[in-house]
């Protein structure tokens, strides 16, 4: 399909949680790889903005899981470019499971909004000029996209902890899959006993960077199973991700 970029991998042991599937990490890892090799391909990398003093910045992600893949599972992921929303450039993506011989269904699906970033002015670019001209699939794996999360108002908080550079981007700031797998270990119980998160919403407010002192709170909401996240800079008390977990 004209717009669409897919790619396959084999699920590994080393890849696999205590619940003897694939870790969260791991899809997100998947899908991140994904998403990198086809903006490579139409010239909008990382590396490509960086020469022009431009920077990809996460903002929003939802992904919908409804079976995690296995130990030597063919896994493909089909992604491809929705078009924007306001000033936010959208990027959905489609996890295809096949094991052994049988035919591969639909396992997991994923939304997610980027801005672009001026890196010298430190704030978005309004015009598409800087970029080549991406090729635009209308069509949307999360229909209702990223959802306004609410706040978290009567939070548990757990330990301060401190950012480790083991954690950073090339941006040298701390790569988003490391919020949420933070946020999923408050809830770190239940992944031991089995019980896995189907809905991971995020919303990236801030950056943190190595030597950060980080707070991660967490509340249940009335709905059973589900969860509000809060990750905040110990120092100035800022936000820097809200996330909403559903948990079965």
């Amino acid at each position: 399909m004209e717009g669409m970029h897919s790619q396959v991998y084999t699920v590994r042991n080393y890849e696999l949680g205590p619940h003897q599937a694939a870790h969260v990490r791991t899809l997100f890892d998947y899908l991140g790889e994904t998403a990198d090799s086809h903006i490579r391909k139409l010239g909008a990398s990382i590396q490509d903005l960086m020469e022009k003093d431009l920077l990809w910045v996460l903002v929003g992600y939802h992904l919908k899981i409804d079976r995690y893949p296995r130990a030597g599972e063919t896994v493909t992921i089909n992604t491809w470019y929705p078009g924007r929303q306001e000033r936010f450039y959208l990027r959905d993506f489609e996890v295809y499971g096949a094991k052994g011989g049988a035919d591969r269904n639909l396992i997991a699906s994923a939304t997610t909004s980027w801005a672009l970033i001026d890196a010298v002015k430190r704030r978005p670019v309004k015009s598409d000029d800087a970029l080549p001209d991406l090729p635009v699939l209308k069509r949307r794996a999360v229909e209702v996209g990223i959802e306004h999360l609410p706040p978290v108002d009567s939070p548990r908080s757990g330990d301060p902890f401190t950012v480790p550079s083991s954690c950073l981007d090339m941006y040298r700031h701390v790569n988003h899959v490391f919020y949420i797998q933070w946020a999923l270990d408050s809830v770190s119980p239940g992944i031991e006993s089995g019980i896995l998160p189907f809905s991971i919403e995020a919303v990236f407010k801030a950056e943190a960077v190595a030597g950060d002192r980080l707070v991660a709170a967490i509340q249940p909401t009335e709905e059973e199973g589900t969860w509000l996240h809060s990750i905040n800079r110990e120092s100035d008390g800022k936000e820097v991700t809200r996330l909403r977990t559903k948990w079965k």
